[in-house]
């Protein structure tokens, strides 16, 4: 339960050094501007868990806080964010109060389960002198919605909160206070940028898949891939084969592949909370490696489908070749189609003009990563599918080959450092790069890009049909 206390002398000190030092608004007011804010402060005391603040409901108080640990957090198109406020967007380290024991921390919370939630973020300490203490400031004064919500995650959380009547009452009682505040605020524009930055793997999509959107998105993308995975296996292997092979497997099992993907990734952002054990992060790699070692038979299936002109085998055997490589690539895969991909659209929003620009470049960053990580293992996976028999051992021969050549390593080297030469320009350039990076750039853009336009168009929809209007929020 919120409490209430009455300020002491002692709190009144901490909350004068506090305003002065620590909050955007009142860093430029004068000691008697300061004293009469603070006369007209109240001391609100947090338990663990609780919410004093709700994104999208207007508030009535601005907090100054002062002790405890504190987590903030926007949700986004169903994608919570942590709330990240600093210069040029630079991440910042837990914010110390006046008392050296005491931080205000940044992350991304579930207040549903917050009770037993611990912050693990550890950042570096850029500028001791930010102005990050105040939550609400910006929002209040016309009781405007609050852009993000806090919760308390320490056993408590002490705040000297401002009223909105008191701090209307105290500008009429002295003007100089307006044109203070307006020259403090003058000055946090010009340094400030407001940026949302989580933490990979700590985003978390909220919303619940929309299965006709990603199908849409899946069947159209399945051509795609048909015929970057046909050109790929054309270099590796020197023989050509058709674009669209058994399409009429193709389509529905990549429909069913790239709903697994997404589903499995918003049932575990809803279900799984890594803060609740002991490592989290133990948790939150095995929520993100999952989904793409489920969805590796369907994958088979798919390859298996673009095999049949080099491996006679049935389908029944043909899918299970090369599965423990292609197990690893689509690892890969997951991981960038889905927190890779959601990271860079988070880390691009703030320089690009629309959402779709952030999304789409945001794909294609996280579409190169993966696709040159993925590249050794797929090319594992494709020539045990084409030769299963051969060993492991010779298709990574056979790889080096292909991709450095005895003739480019100088032959003065000894025999030894040769072969190890070989196999690191043949791990660091393999050959048919570029086009596997290609398909998954231009993977990830068809889905991500796709999905995410469908779903605006139905959030415009339902918009329109609630007479709503979108509206660029701002941060405090």
């Amino acid at each position: 339960m919120i409490t209430s206390m009455k300020l002491t002398e002692e709190n009144q000190q901490e909350a004068t050094v506090l305003l002065s030092e620590k909050s955007s608004m009142f860093k430029d007011c004068s000691a008697a501007s300061l004293a009469l804010i603070v006369s007209k402060l109240e001391l609100f005391q947090f338990a663990r868990g609780e919410k004093f603040l709700e994104q999208g409901v207007a508030s009535e108080y601005m907090y100054l806080m002062s002790e405890g640990e504190v987590l903030r957090y926007r949700e986004e198109s169903g994608v919570e964010h942590q709330v990240d406020i600093s210069p040029g967007g630079i991440e910042q380290a837990p914010i110390k109060a006046a008392s050296p024991s005491r931080t205000l921390k940044n992350s991304t919370v579930d207040s549903s389960r917050s009770s037993s939630v611990s912050t693990h973020r550890i950042v570096e300490q850029v500028d001791p002198n930010q102005h990050l203490a105040t939550i609400n400031s910006m929002h209040y004064l016309r009781g405007d919605p609050a852009y993000s919500s806090a919760v308390c995650t320490s056993t408590i959380c002490k705040a000297y909160a401002l009223s909105q009547s008191q701090f209307m009452d105290t500008l009429s009682t002295r003007p100089p206070l307006a044109a203070e505040i307006i020259t403090s605020l003058q000055k946090e524009v010009r340094e400030q940028k407001n940026a949302l930055r989580t933490p990979f793997l700590e985003l978390k999509n909220r919303k619940d898949i929309n299965i006709p959107a990603v199908s849409v998105a899946a069947a159209i993308e399945s051509y795609y891939r048909s015929a970057l995975n046909a050109m790929l296996n054309a270099r590796l292997l020197g023989t050509k084969a058709a674009f669209f092979p058994n399409m009429h497997v193709q389509v529905p099992a990549r429909v069913v592949y790239i709903n697994g993907f997404k589903g499995m990734r918003a049932f575990l952002d809803r279900n799984v909370r890594p803060e609740e054990y002991t490592h989290p992060n133990v948790i939150r790699c095995t929520a993100a490696v999952g989904p793409g070692i489920l969805m590796n038979p369907i994958s088979s299936v798919l390859e298996a489908s673009n095999a049949g002109h080099k491996n006679p085998e049935s389908m029944s055997k043909r899918w299970m070749r090369g599965f423990v490589p292609r197990a690893v690539r689509e690892v890969i895969f997951g991981i960038g189609l889905n927190q890779l991909s959601d990271w860079f659209e988070e880390r691009w929003t703030p320089y690009l003009t629309s959402k779709s620009m952030a999304n789409a470049v945001g794909s294609l960053s996280a579409g190169v990563i993966a696709g040159y990580l993925s590249h050794v293992p797929h090319n594992l996976s494709a020539y045990k599918l084409m030769e299963p028999h051969r060993t492991y051992g010779e298709h990574f021969r056979r790889f080096i080959d292909a991709s450095a050549p005895d003739h480019i390593v100088p032959k003065s080297l000894p025999p030894r450092l040769r072969s190890y030469a070989r196999m690191t320009l043949a791990v660091l350039f393999p050959r048919g790069c570029m086009i596997r990076t290609t398909q998954i750039v231009g993977s990830f853009m068809i889905l991500n890009g796709t999905i995410g336009y469908l779903a605006r168009l139905d959030q415009d929809r339902i918009n329109r049909a609630f007479g709503e209007s979108s509206s660029v929020p701002v941060v405090e």
